[in-house]
């Protein structure tokens, strides 16, 4: 009912909160590279005012799929913040409030309709990203899949003890010896999973 009351727009939108900010594109990803060149960001000392961003920087790649089965036939539709997207943005709608920042963007993917919400609280560390998915077919889609990836290709100074990700994919970091590409990917995002979960 809530989203039925929002009236919606079509530009990029940035959300800003105590610790987490996020600019998204127009087609409803972080990673605005139209205008403000920012992505997913966070600042430490929750001031507001002194973001580190953990999407942009590198190739600010998010990435958001949806595949299924209908009619005999596999679909497929993405949104992706470099290479364009196959859906179809519906709507965009900052529905925050004083105390959460609340982001809600829709999609037309085949048959479906596809709305993703993302809410955290104004002084929160913590994003909860939740999609809504409508079959407005006539036939039924089974074998629901949909991921939301992201790049995490951070370089700041908050974090120089943490080699950024080309550091680690050259194989070499300073004082480092030769490390596995695979290997080293791993460890970098789990080291962005271990800060956005532990802030």
């Amino acid at each position: 009912m809530l989203l039925a009351l929002l009236i919606p727009s079509q530009a990029s939108q940035q959300l800003t909160g105590d610790y987490i900010q996020a600019a998204y594109d127009d087609e409803g990803v972080w990673n605005d590279t139209d205008s403000l060149g920012e992505g997913l960001e966070f600042d430490s000392t929750g001031a507001g005012t002194s973001f580190c961003d953990f999407t942009y920087p590198g190739t600010p790649w998010t990435h958001v799929e949806a595949e299924w089965d209908q009619s005999g036939s596999s679909e497929d539709y993405y949104v992706n913040s470099t290479y364009g997207a196959t859906a179809t943005a519906v709507s965009e709608t900052d529905a925050s409030t004083s105390s959460e920042m609340v982001s809600i963007h829709a999609w037309t993917m085949g048959d479906l309709s596809v709305t993703k919400v993302e809410i955290w609280e104004v002084s929160g560390t913590v994003i909860s990203i939740n999609y809504v998915v409508t079959n407005d077919g006539t036939d039924d889609a089974t074998d629901f899949r949909i991921i939301h990836a992201v790049d995490p290709d951070q370089d700041d100074g908050l974090h120089r003890r943490q080699h950024h990700l080309q550091h680690l994919q050259l194989g070499r970091g300073p004082g480092q010896r030769r490390r596995r590409r695979h290997g080293a990917v791993g460890r970098s995002l789990l080291r962005l999973d271990h800060r956005l979960l532990r802030l």
